[in-house]
């Protein structure tokens, strides 16, 4: 019990670590004396959009990485137990593994995505359906921007479902 504690501990604190760094070294948002008020209050408006969208995009992220922590917590909990078989240690170590592939299949399918000129990314993939959930950060998304992420990501992934969504 102590080690799953210890676990999700470490996990936290490293999460807490990550966004104090991306925080940190964010562009700053308030803006300068010489700008008007008009300019003001439309940068305004949209810097708050982007900062809603953002952490929608972060929750996101944080509620994916919990539910991996958690599971991963517990195929390490199968594979230190002295009741646990071999054949079933040696199926959470399996698991251990497909689940830190899938992790970096997501990752890097949200930098080529982002790469092409969207804002923000988040991508789930659902290994056991071949499913795929792309959210984008745009105000607009064309049926021909779609198809080019759906075509991305089953040609990079192989997925045989993806569903693009954007949000403003």
């Amino acid at each position: 019990m102590l080690k799953k504690q210890t676990i999700w501990l470490l996990t936290m604190l490293s999460l807490v670590v990550v966004l104090s760094v991306y925080y940190v070294t964010g562009e700053p948002t308030s803006q300068t004396a010489s700008d008007t008020p008009s300019e003001e209050a439309s940068t305004t408006s949209e810097e708050g959009q982007t900062e809603t969208s953002n952490q929608a995009f972060d929750e996101l992220r944080m509620t994916l990485a919990d539910e991996r922590s958690e599971l991963k917590s517990d195929l390490e909990a199968i594979i230190v137990s002295a009741d646990a078989t071999a054949e079933d240690k040696s199926e959470a170590r399996d698991k251990m593994i497909a689940l830190e592939e899938t992790g970096q299949k997501e990752e890097m399918l949200e930098v080529l995505i982002e790469s092409i000129g969207y804002k923000d990314v988040f991508v789930k993939m659902d290994e056991e359906n071949n499913e795929v959930s792309i959210r984008i950060q745009s105000e607009e998304l064309s049926k021909e921007q779609a198809n080019k992420i759906i075509q991305l990501a089953e040609s990079e992934l192989g997925a045989s479902q993806v569903a693009v969504t954007h949000q403003g």
